[in-house]
């Protein structure tokens, strides 16, 4: 996958960390999921992304112009200090890939405070801060109810 970064333990080959990485352009049209669950938090993901990526580049987004950090994991039997390391490193040649493809920019949901703070270090534009518990699917459902207030999901942007 041109798009995604996987970070290798260099004396044992295991798999300590991933990034998959997206072109908006590639999946902009509403898949069809088994899962209803699943279909609604990539409502959630697609609808908010696709909101921003509209307002900023119109409607007809090209090929190759916003690249999309989709999912971020590393190894949870490492210590905190060491999955920071990881992500950190992913995050940079995050930056690298996508600019070394051309890309115009990177619009990254974050979900979580270690990627939330990533895009502020490496100066990500916060574009919006939004809190999950109030989202309500086209389904009716809000699937995110049960998550407390102080849950935020971010949306940042980051100009190649």
């Amino acid at each position: 996958m041109e798009l995604s970064i996987v970070a290798v333990q260099e004396d044992t080959d295991e798999t300590i960390g991933v990034l998959w990485g997206l072109d908006h352009h590639s999946h902009a049209q509403d898949p069809e999921f088994k899962s209803e669950v699943f279909r609604d938090v990539f409502e959630f993901v697609l609808k908010t992304e696709s909101e921003h990526v509209k307002k900023i580049f119109g409607d007809n987004t090209p090929h190759r112009t916003a690249y999309e950090p989709f999912y971020l994991a590393t190894k949870r039997s490492l210590s905190h200090q060491e999955n920071l390391e990881i992500a950190t490193a992913l995050e940079e040649e995050n930056l690298r890939l996508a600019k070394r493809l051309g890309f115009k920019a990177i619009l990254s949901m974050n979900t979580g405070p270690v990627t939330q703070h990533l895009a502020i270090k490496n100066r990500y534009e916060r574009l919006e801060e939004i809190q999950i518990n109030q989202f309500v699917s086209s389904s009716g459902e809000r699937i995110f109810a049960s998550v407390s207030d102080d849950v935020k999901v971010t949306i940042d942007l980051y100009w190649l």
